[in-house]
């Protein structure tokens, strides 16, 4: 995606504006289950459901930060 006028000379002038918008994502446990088989990141805040739950201030596992990450660079502007 190319924005006209926009580096980082500019990048004042766009503090607030829409730059772009992609897909919604779903990041499910299936995802994170599969991202921490190819990383070997295998903590229980992201595997383990029950031990999440029950420690965890969120409530739930969480997607790994690069995981996260990872789908910024992924995404499709419409």
């Amino acid at each position: 995606m190319s924005i006209i006028g926009y580096s980082m000379a500019t990048i004042d002038e766009f503090v607030g504006q829409e730059l772009g918008m992609s897909d919604w994502v779903v990041v499910d446990q299936a995802r994170i289950d599969a991202f921490a088989q190819c990383t070997g990141d295998t903590q229980c805040i992201h595997l383990n459901e029950e031990r999440a739950k029950r420690e965890s201030p969120f409530g739930a596992t969480i997607a790994h930060g690069y995981l996260t990450l990872s789908l910024l660079a992924s995404s499709r502007s419409k």
